[in-house]
C-alpha cells in the first residue's frame, strides 16, 4: 500500500491543491518517512515472500534471510536519520527478544543444503548470536551427531532385520553343510600362506575407522550454484540417495518441515496474530491434531468451482 502511494505521490498533492475539504494529504516530511519505511520493510516483504512458499521447501532457506533481516536492523538502528533510528530499536528488541534462543530445525535445514552445509552456521551465527556463537555452534553440531546417530540406530535395526531374512532364505536353500564348506575353506588358508600375509598386514598397518555419512557429507564441496538460479535441494538428495543412505533420510524429513504456516498475505494483517505462550507450548501432537482439523473442516472446491465459467454462466454472474 505505501508502495502504491508513493507512486501516487503527485496525485496527492494536486487533489489537496484543488479540494479544500481534503486535509490529510501527506507533508514533504512524511513523504520521506513513507519512502524510509518502504526501504526498509522490503527486506521483510522479500524474507516473508520466500520463506511462506508452498510449492518448494523453505526450512533450507530461513536461516540466510534471518541473518540478512538481522544485518538490517543492525545496520538501521544506528543510523543518523533518528526516524529510522527509533524505527528500529524498537524492532531489534522484538528480535533479539525472539531469536535469544538457538532453532535448531532453522540450524538443520541450512546445513542438509548442499550449497551451505556447517559453513553458513559458522558465518551467520556470529551475526546472529554475537558473544554466544560458538556455544551455539557447538550445541548445533552436537545435536546434529546426536540426531544422526539416532537414524543410524534405526538403519541398523532395519537393516539387521532384512539381513536376518536373507541369511534363513539362503541357508535353507543351499545344500552343501557347513562343517564340509568350513573345512575346505580351512585347509586352503592353511596351506596358502594367506593368514600368515594378513596377519603381517595387521600389524603394519592400523585400521582406520569408517567414516560416517554425516562426516563425509559435510567434508565433500559444495554446490556453486550462480545467483538467481534455483536449486532442488530435495531432488539433490533423492540423486545423491545411494551415496548418504543413513543421512539422506534424515534430511528429506528435516526439508519436508514447512518453516512458516502463515500465509504471506497474512503476514503484514493489521489483525492481531500474535501467538501466546500457552499456544507455543503445544505438544507436538496436538498440534498436528489441530492442523489435520482444520484441514477437515475447510471445504475442498469440486471440479466445477475451479473451472472457469462458461459464457452463459458469465453473463448469468453479471446480470446477479
Amino acid at each position: 500500500m505505501l508502495t502504491v502511494a508513493l507512486q501516487l505521490r503527485e496525485a496527492f498533492t494536486s487533489y489537496g491543491e484543488r479540494e479544500v475539504t481534503y486535509h490529510n494529504c501527506p507533508t514533504e516530511d512524511e513523504w520521506n518517512n513513507i519512502e524510509k519505511v518502504c526501504d526498509v520493510l522490503g527486506f521483510f516483504n522479500e524474507a516473508t515472500n520466500i520463506i511462506s512458499g508452498t510449492e518448494y521447501p523453505t526450512s533450507n532457506l530461513f536461516l540466510s534471510q534471518i541473518c540478512i533481516i538481522k544485518k538490517v536492523i543492525d545496520d538501521r538502528s544506528i543510523s543518523s536519520d533518528e526516524f529510522i533510528r527509533n524505527m528500529t530499536m524498537k524492532m531489534k528488541e522484538k528480535f533479539d527478544k525472539y531469536w535469544g534462543e538457538c532453532n535448531l530445525l532453522m540450524a538443520f535445514g541450512a546445513i542438509m543444503d548442499h550449497r551451505m552445509k556447517f559453513l553458513v552456521i559458522e558465518f551467520a551465527y556470529p551475526k546472529i548470536y554475537g558473544d554466544q556463537s560458538s556455544q551455539n555452534i557447538s550445541y548445533v553440531r552436537t545435536l546434529l551427531y546426536e540426531l544422526f546417530e539416532e537414524y543410524t540406530t534405526n538403519f541398523e535395526v532395519e537393516a539387521k532385520g532384512a539381513g536376518d531374512t536373507f541369511q534363513l532364505r539362503k541357508d535353507g536353500s543351499k545344500g552343501e553343510s557347513n562343517f564340509s564348506r568350513t573345512f575346505q575353506e580351512g585347509a586352503s588358508n592353511k596351506y596358502s600362506g594367506w593368514l600368515d600375509f594378513t596377519a603381517y598386514v595387521s600389524e603394519k598397518t592400523s585400521k582406520k575407522p569408517a567414516k560416517s555419512d554425516l562426516d563425509n557429507y559435510l567434508e565433500d564441496g559444495l554446490e556453486i550454484c550462480p545467483p538467481g538460479k534455483t536449486f532442488d535441494v530435495i531432488g539433490w538428495w533423492k540423486s545423491n540417495q545411494a551415496k548418504y543412505r543413513i543421512l539422506s533420510r534424515l534430511a528429506v524429513e528435516i526439508l519436508a518441515i514447512p518453516i512458516s504456516t502463515v500465509a504471506s498475505e497474512s503476514t503484514f494483517s493489521a489483525g492481531e496474530r500474535v501467538v501466546d505462550t500457552y499456544r507455543s507450548k503445544l505438544g507436538i501432537e496436538t498440534v498436528q491434531s489441530l492442523i489435520c482439523g482444520s484441514n477437515w473442516v475447510r471445504p475442498r472446491p469440486t471440479s466445477a468451482q475451479l473451472s472457469p465459467p462458461t459464457r452463459p454462466q458469465a453473463r448469468q454472474l453479471a446480470c446477479d
